[in-house]
C-alpha cells in the first residue's frame, strides 16, 4: 500500500522537480525510479530518453519506450523485445575513455599480475546474487587447479556476503 501511495505523489512530484530545474533533456538508465520523471517529462512535451543496458529490458523501460522520443540499447538483440516501430538506437555500453589509455601489459603490471589467464567478471540486476554465487565457486575452483588473474565486481548487494562466501569455500 506504501509504494502505491508514493506512486500517486509520483507525477506531481516529478512536475515540481522538472519545473524548478527545466530540463532541455530527460534520459532515464533503467529502474523504476527514473519512470516517473522521464514519463511526465515526456508528458510535458520536453525530449526524452532511456538507456537499456541489459540484453532483456525491464519493464519500466518497456512501458516508457512507448512514450519517449529515442531508446538507447546497448546491444542489437534487445530490440527484438521492443516494438519495431520505435526509434531505436543502439550506442553500445559507454565507458570512461581512461580505460583506453592504459596497454595491457601496463595493466597487468598495476595489478600485480602474471601472463595467466585473466578473467574480468561483472554483472547486476536481478541476476547479481547468483552471479556472486556462482563466480565464488569459479574462483574457488580455479585458484585449485589453474593460474588464473580473476577480477570480479560484485556490486553494492555483494559487499557483505561475497568475501564471506569466498572465504568459505
Amino acid at each position: 500500500f506504501q509504494a502505491l501511495y508514493y506512486l500517486m505523489l509520483s507525477s506531481p512530484r516529478a512536475r515540481q522537480i522538472i519545473n524548478q530545474f527545466k530540463p532541455d533533456l530527460v534520459i532515464g538508465t533503467g529502474g523504476y525510479v527514473s519512470g516517473p520523471i522521464v514519463l511526465r517529462a515526456a508528458k510535458m512535451g520536453i525530449k526524452t530518453a532511456i538507456h537499456e543496458q541489459n540484453a532483456y529490458p525491464g519493464v519500466t523501460t518497456k512501458l516508457l519506450a512507448k512514450h519517449v522520443d529515442r531508446v538507447m540499447l546497448t546491444v542489437e538483440e534487445t530490440k527484438k523485445h521492443f516494438d519495431p516501430s520505435l526509434k531505436y538506437k543502439v550506442t553500445g555500453l559507454p565507458i570512461r575513455s581512461s580505460f583506453n589509455n592504459i596497454t595491457k601489459e601496463q595493466a597487468r603490471r598495476e595489478l600485480g599480475f602474471d601472463d595467466s589467464l585473466c578473467i574480468l567478471s561483472t554483472g547486476g540486476s536481478l541476476g547479481a546474487g547468483r552471479i556472486n554465487e556462482t563466480v565464488a565457486d569459479l574462483i574457488a575452483w580455479s585458484s585449485k587447479n589453474m593460474l588464473i588473474n580473476h577480477i570480479h565486481s560484485y556490486g553494492k548487494m555483494g559487499r557483505d556476503t561475497f568475501i564471506k562466501d569466498l572465504e568459505s569455500k
